[in-house]
């Protein structure tokens, strides 16, 4: 290549000094060869720094090529592992979505029977109902019941509804039950064993009413007595000493008393008693039994 551009310059140089003549000096073509030597001479420098910066110009290119997978790699696992986050976030949506449905229809359904329940309890015979009044307040107001004074049902004339939750109805709408719906299914549950339990046998109960006297009218007196209870929906009383007694139904306004009920056998309903308290001495017994109508129940 050296010797290519020399020829090259001394043809040039040969070409201009037959243009320009005898007056071209030689000093002019001396400079002309020294301009030559010094491009060549940087050229050469340039060349040679160029084989010595290749290799390391190819290893750095290597390596970010290298670099460059490395990253795209990355980068591919990352777009996967993010697709398959967002799936697993949808499919976890998903779930909460149908876990939030079946609560909605659980709360709604505990909602229906706790309903029912709370209707059910006023009916009750009084030693039942006194039994589901802790559990019935637990379900409406969702706090310990205060106290209503002594264990005894009381009952006058025509009523025995026994510690009656007073103003139940403001107090469902003012105070929110602070039960878990399990809490609730397991109170539900517990309230309808309890009836199931009552419904399979004859009760037997002793208590205290209040009742008129027969002497003062108005006046009411305090007797001890014998209930006697057939399921849930029949049930009579007789006075220790024989002078009161009565049939008793569950009805929409709640368990009533019919006192002095003239269809009562009082030897009878003695006999019955004294067959509860001791079963050796069983008989065959008749009572009146009052028949209630499915619509009367359902109302």
């Amino acid at each position: 290549m050296f010797k290519i551009t020399l020829s090259f310059l001394l043809t040039a140089s040969a070409a201009i000094l037959q243009v320009q003549g005898a007056n071209t000096s030689a000093s002019e073509l001396d400079n002309l060869v020294l301009q030559w030597t010094q491009l060549e001479q940087q050229h050469s420098e340039l060349d040679n720094r160029w084989r010595e910066n290749k290799p390391v110009l190819e290893q750095q290119l290597q390596l970010l090529s290298e670099e460059k997978k490395q990253l795209q790699s990355l980068l591919d696992q990352h777009t996967t592992a993010g697709d398959e986050v967002e799936k697993e976030r949808f499919d976890l949506l998903q779930q909460q979505t149908e876990m939030e449905e079946t609560q909605q229809r659980l709360e709604f359904g505990l909602a229906k029977i706790s309903s029912t329940v709370v209707a059910m309890h006023k009916r009750l015979p009084p030693p039942l109902k006194q039994q589901w009044d802790a559990d019935i307040r637990l379900l409406t107001i969702g706090q310990e019941p205060a106290s209503t004074g002594p264990n005894n049902p009381t009952v006058t004339n025509a009523n025995v509804n026994t510690n009656i939750i007073s103003n139940k109805s403001s107090v469902l709408k003012q105070t929110k039950s602070l039960l878990s719906n399990s809490e609730k299914l397991d109170k539900l549950l517990s309230l309808l064993n309890k009836i199931n339990q009552f419904e399979q046998r004859v009760a037997l109960h002793q208590t205290t009413m209040q009742l008129t006297g027969s002497k003062n009218q108005g006046e009411t007196i305090e007797v001890q007595v014998d209930q006697v209870y057939l399921g849930t929906s029949q049930g009579w009383y007789i006075s220790k000493d024989g002078r009161f007694w009565g049939a008793g139904n569950s009805g929409k306004q709640g368990w009533q008393w019919r006192h002095q009920d003239t269809d009562v056998d009082v030897s009878e309903l003695r006999q019955t008693v004294k067959m509860l308290t001791d079963p050796a001495s069983a008989t065959l017994v008749s009572l009146p039994i009052n028949i209630v109508s499915r619509a009367e129940i359902a109302e």
